[in-house]
């Protein structure tokens, strides 16, 4: 809102100036509100990831914009490589991951699994 009313207010402007730019502001954000609705319920993205499942929820749930933030967080999982489990009966269970083009960057993940 600050975005749309920095333009048109000013100051010495009287009230009377101020509250149709203030209302046609508001009236703006509530467009974008409602045409954001309208897409997320009338349209569904394309799923590009592996992880299918995970998408459709997402975009079931949010909007269009905020699947798209989803959608990227999803992509960067996606790079991950899973090198070496590393074979034990016990918990905690260790992994070895790298990232795609990188080999030399390598995380352990240490998984505990607590009932």
């Amino acid at each position: 809102m600050h975005k749309n009313l920095k333009d048109g207010i000013g100051r010495g402007m009287k009230l009377v100036e101020c509250i149709p730019r203030i209302e046609r502001s508001l009236l703006r954000l509530r467009n974008v509100n409602v045409k954001d609705d309208f897409n997320s319920n009338n349209s569904h993205p394309l799923f590009r990831t592996h992880l299918r499942s995970l998408e459709e929820h997402a975009s079931s749930i949010f909007t269009h914009d905020i699947y798209k933030l989803i959608r990227n967080e999803i992509n960067k999982e996606a790079k991950l490589i899973l090198v070496q489990p590393i074979r034990n009966n016990e918990d905690p269970r260790v992994y070895k991951f790298s990232k795609f083009g990188r080999p030399n960057e390598k995380w352990i993940v240490v998984f505990v699994q607590i009932i």
